[in-house]
């Protein structure tokens, strides 16, 4: 059966003991495995990704590229075929490529033979270039990209635990003054800390210009209060990440008691969801109507701008089913494995109602189609659709 690059398949040798002694200690097991460190996908612009060998020290192996020898190789001399010996337990031995400036993914299996008799195939698939080299990250929360002279993408980040993390990423329409979604990873280390939304401040997010905003030094005009798209608790592990999440361009127009009530008692339900797997969120608001009788059109910022109003507001969202597989969500081959479900919410004078109204928990697919954007493309696409397609409530404790 086919070993995927990022299937942590362990494999122990037996361990022979002499006789025990009280001061015998047995041997140290060493694991026999293959796997690539990008998990099985390359971006477009990626030219290059590590297979990583472990294996007791004295074993030979050899690695072969098997199919995709076209466009990948192994090792500096640039070869579709290596044999080695393992001088330590882990090694490391370079996959090159060229970035993959086609229309079509591309496909290559490398096969892992060692001599105390396991063998691997690792298949690595390559996306091609769609996007601009500073949107095309293999992160799996991304949507994909959308060329549109009206729309800025841009990355948040901050120093998370002494390394430089993203926080968030957006794609903000200049008509709407809003962006029309905004897509994170969710987990505890972004959950826990000591930050405090007291401590930040609505302002214009500095990297965009600031024409371009709402003015949010004050709310909206009317009954409208600055709605987060990501919000604030969700980003509790660094001041500066939570700081963040109050830039204009993370903000709607949003109706004061659907935004205290119904769509805080989401975000709190999305943050239970959290796993030790990530949890992949991308939350948007859409414009294209139906609109409730209780919400106009548009309102205006401190400026006077006119700011357009959401018809709707909708989340993603993404995980394992397991929770703590340790494994990457676009590692997978069997749909039900993971579990993905959308949520779409009429924006209105929801009064102190906290309930998801019945026909609001939906599929992904269904989101995609409304909104003309496609989610979580890392996924494997012979998946892809199956797990977009799903729409089980139960499995998020939902009715």
């Amino acid at each position: 059966m086919r070993k995927f690059a990022n299937i942590v398949c362990l494999f122990f040798a037996a361990v022979a003991f002499a006789a025990c002694g009280k001061n015998d200690a047995p041997e140290k097991i060493v694991v026999t495995r293959a796997y690539l460190n990008c998990n099985s996908v390359a971006k477009g612009y990626d030219t290059s990704c590590q297979l990583r060998l472990e294996a007791p020290i004295g074993v030979t192996y050899t690695a072969t590229v098997v199919s995709g020898g076209d466009w990948c190789t192994l090792t500096n001399n640039k070869v579709t075929s290596f044999a080695g010996e393992m001088t330590t337990t882990e090694m490391g031995q370079w996959v090159y490529f060229s970035q993959n400036d086609g229309k079509e993914i591309r496909y290559a299996t490398i096969a892992v033979a060692f001599d105390n008799d396991f063998a691997f195939e690792l298949d690595l698939r390559q996306t091609f270039i769609e996007a601009p080299q500073e949107y095309d990250k293999p992160w799996n929360e991304l949507p994909k990209y959308v060329e549109n002279d009206n729309y800025i993408y841009l990355t948040h980040s901050a120093v998370l635990n002494g390394s430089q993390q993203r926080n968030y990423t957006f794609c903000f329409d200049k008509t709407k003054r809003a962006s029309l979604w905004v897509a994170y990873p969710l987990h505890t280390c972004y959950t826990s800390g000591s930050a405090n939304r007291n401590n930040s401040n609505f302002g214009f997010d500095p990297n965009v210009e600031a024409s371009l905003q709402a003015n949010l030094t004050s709310s909206y005009r009317g009954p409208y209060d600055r709605g987060h798209q990501i919000p604030a608790a969700d980003r509790k592990c660094t001041q500066e990440m939570m700081n963040q999440t109050f830039y204009a361009t993370n903000m709607t127009p949003q109706y004061s008691n659907f935004n205290q009530k119904r769509w805080g008692s989401l975000e709190g339900k999305v943050r239970n969801w959290v796993c030790a797997d990530t949890l992949y969120v991308v939350t948007g608001a859409y414009f294209g109507g139906p609109y409730s009788s209780t919400i106009a059109t548009s309102t205006t910022d401190r400026n006077g701008n006119v700011t357009p109003t959401p018809s709707h507001y909708f989340k993603v969202l993404l995980r394992t089913v397991n929770g703590k597989t340790r494994r990457s969500v676009d590692s997978f081959e069997d749909a039900s494995q993971l579990q993905a479900i959308g949520i779409w919410l009429q924006h209105e004078n929801s009064g102190d109602d906290v309930s998801l109204p019945a026909g609001s928990l939906v599929s992904v697919k269904y989101i995609e189609e409304k909104t003309g954007f496609e989610f979580f493309n890392m996924l494997n696409p012979a998946i892809a659709d199956a797990v977009k397609a799903q729409c089980n409530p139960a499995a998020w404790g939902l009715k």
